[in-house]
C-alpha cells in the first residue's frame, strides 16, 4: 500500500480529517451578532452567551450535537444582537428532536 492509500485511510479513521467544532462555531456567531448593537445592549447580550469553561464538557458528544442546532439554525437579529424568534424556535425545535 502506498503512501497515498495510508494516508486515505489516516483521515477517514479522523473523520475525513475535519472535525467543526460545533460549541465554538455556535458561540462564535451568538457572539459576533452581539457585538452589531453598542453599549450596555452589547455588555448584556455578551453576557448571555451560555458558555462552557471545561473544554471536556464543551467536547463531549451531548453537547457538541446541541450546539451543532443553534450553530445550524443561528439567524442574527441585528438590531438587538440576538437570534431572530424564528432562529430561537428552529434552535429549539432541532435541540427537541436530538432526544428522538
Amino acid at each position: 500500500m502506498g503512501l497515498a492509500g495510508l494516508l486515505a485511510i489516516a483521515l477517514a479513521a479522523c473523520g475525513g480529517g475535519k472535525h467543526t467544532d460545533s460549541y465554538s462555531a455556535a458561540t462564535d456567531k451568538q457572539t459576533a451578532c452581539c457585538e452589531q448593537v453598542a453599549g450596555d445592549v452589547r455588555s448584556q447580550c455578551l453576557a448571555e452567551i451560555v458558555r462552557v469553561d471545561d473544554a471536556n464538557v464543551a467536547q463531549a458528544t451531548a453537547n457538541q450535537r446541541t450546539y451543532a442546532c443553534v450553530e445550524r439554525h443561528f439567524q442574527c437579529d441585528a438590531s438587538t444582537g440576538r437570534a431572530t424568534a424564528e432562529s430561537n424556535q428552529a434552535q429549539l425545535d432541532c435541540i427537541q428532536d436530538l432526544g428522538e
